[in-house]
């Protein structure tokens, strides 16, 4: 990226701003996928804890939810970021947007490669809904092996975010 020097107007020129809309809807998704991961893991611990099977259900329900608002949340985010360095978003895929992700270079646990994963993998069989029994013990199997790394994911793009994007 080029460094533009501070005073820069004085020579004539105008510096755009992220509109201040755009920055609100950042810290929104950034404020949804931490909230999400943090649900989504207490939400797992409510599941085992119970041996009502029809709260189980509900529970599991919830789990898929706060999985999408997830991945919405996290694409968004990175989109935001591919903006602000390339100025435009070559695609929208969860694929995409997870490499995109990896070539930031974060330094993530193989836990969080494992969340990336499977948020790829699940946005690919969601809407195979003859295997919903099969997909919902995906994600309560996958939850209780990585779980945490959706709450790392989060904190990652919240950093990164922070630090190199919002001023």
């Amino acid at each position: 990226m080029v460094d533009i020097p501070d005073n820069i107007e004085e020579y004539g020129f105008q510096l755009e701003k992220t509109p201040k809309d755009v920055e609100k809807t950042v810290l929104n998704n950034l404020n949804i996928l931490k909230a999400q991961a943090l649900k989504l893991m207490e939400t797992y611990e409510r599941h085992c804890e119970t041996e009502d099977v029809s709260l189980q259900e509900d529970l599991t329900e919830s789990m898929s939810s706060r999985l999408n608002h997830i991945v919405q949340a996290f694409k968004d985010i990175v989109a935001y970021i591919e903006i602000y360095e390339k100025g435009c978003v070559n695609e929208s895929s969860i694929r995409y947007y997870k490499r995109f992700f990896v070539s930031l270079d974060l330094d993530i646990s193989p836990e969080a490669e494992k969340a990336l994963d499977f948020m790829q993998k699940r946005n690919d069989l969601i809407h195979d809904y003859f295997g919903i029994e099969k997909l919902n013990h995906e994600l309560i199997k996958g939850i209780a092996n990585f779980g945490n790394g959706f709450s790392e994911i989060a904190y990652k793009l919240d950093n990164i975010v922070f630090r190199t994007y919002l001023n």
